[in-house]
């Protein structure tokens, strides 16, 4: 149910033009969020909340802090075009959701727990405690602000030397995803090896609001233990210690290190892979040169059918810009408009010539 819901807001969200990673933020948690508001209101006119429900609710409200959320997300919605975008979501995935004879209460509910609703974790800036450094995301459109006049200060690292000191290594796990068109996929994701035997399967825990915590705490699913036996690295699974797919681990990387070439991720959505006719693609992508050159663009494209007629759609952000520096696990970027980013790197230090992870999302090498 929950992944259902994951790649239906996924999906219901990146078939708009803009690709802004801000945008795309502000945007999947105000259709997360409607679409709880939707099925919540709805449950709330039928048979009502029980108590165990109740309880979840007021937990998520509490630890995703959902009235700051929830208070761009109305702030946003002054913009018409923002409004219609946001409803016509929710509309569609409401639309799906019918057919599943699910009950409303256990939709709103299913909402809560996906991934979508962290939003500590994943909207952090909407949430009201920026956790990566990013600026804070408009919650609407605005005019572009005036150039700085000067070279914006690097940014303190998201990721501490005492954190570092914390990290063993960092090996890779698998999961399963959604690709274009809905399709499952396998994803080759990476987690991070503690000193202390304890595992975090999401990297961007490490930028959490409130340190680990509190990510922990908030959490618990994400967080096991790894241990060394018998020659193999093993990762504790519900039924025991079982060998990691991956058994190669790296350190943080060295000083000075640099990138070279095009890195692109292609994600996407769609019910293609349930026996439907639409199909999203989205792309982001990060061009790098030996002398710190940065330049970030994406786009995405959509196609469906309906009868005897077929729509096709196609956007490309134009891109951004700057200059960029790692600090151990940190790719710092300033953009040439003074804006700047910190993002979470990994990679084999030793050929990042195949594939790169930012903020635990792969990007394969796709050229110079």
């Amino acid at each position: 149910m929950s992944a259902l819901l994951a790649a239906l807001v996924g999906g219901a969200v990146l078939v708009q033009p803009s690709t802004d990673a801000a945008m795309q933020t502000l945007l999947k948690a105000a259709v997360t969020l409607r679409t709880f508001d939707h099925f919540a209101g709805a449950c709330t006119r039928g048979p009502g909340f029980d108590a165990a429900a109740s309880r979840v609710i007021a937990a998520w409200t509490t630890s995703q802090r959902v009235a700051q959320v929830r208070a761009r997300v109305d702030e946003a919605e002054r913009n018409p075009r923002q409004k219609q975008v946001i409803a016509s979501a929710v509309e569609s995935i409401a639309e799906r959701l019918r057919g599943q004879s699910i009950g409303d209460c256990a939709v709103a509910v299913s909402v809560t727990r996906t991934s979508e609703a962290q939003f500590a974790t994943s909207a952090p800036e909407l949430a009201g405690a920026p956790a990566s450094g990013e600026p804070a995301a408009p919650a609407a459109p605005v005019a572009p602000a005036s150039p700085s006049s000067g070279p914006a200060a690097a940014a303190p690292s998201v990721v501490t030397a005492e954190l570092l000191a914390s990290i063993e290594s960092v090996g890779f796990d698998t999961r399963a995803g959604f690709g274009v068109g809905g399709f499952i996929t396998t994803e080759v994701v990476p987690i991070v090896l503690f000193r202390n035997g304890e595992v975090l399967t999401d990297v961007r825990g490490l930028t959490a609001p409130g340190g680990l915590a509190a990510h922990k705490a908030a959490n618990p699913g994400k967080w096991t233990r790894w241990q060394r036996a018998g020659g193999e690295l093993q990762i504790a699974r519900a039924k025991g210690f079982v060998k990691l797919p991956f058994q190669v681990t790296y350190a943080t990387l060295p000083a000075g290190f640099r990138l070279r070439g095009m890195y692109r991720r292609l994600g996407g959505a769609g019910t293609l892979g349930v026996g439907g006719t639409s199909s999203v693609a989205v792309w982001d992508q990060y061009r790098f040169t030996a002398d710190g050159a940065v330049e970030r663009g994406g786009g995405a494209g959509a196609s469906s059918e309906a009868g005897d007629t077929s729509t096709v759609t196609r956007s490309t952000a134009a891109g951004r810009r700057g200059t960029y520096r790692i600090d151990g696990l940190v790719l710092h970027i300033t953009y040439d408009d003074g804006a700047t980013a910190q993002h979470l790197l990994i990679t084999d230090p030793d050929d990042p010539k195949t594939a790169i992870w930012i903020d635990g999302n792969g990007y394969v090498r796709r050229g110079e």
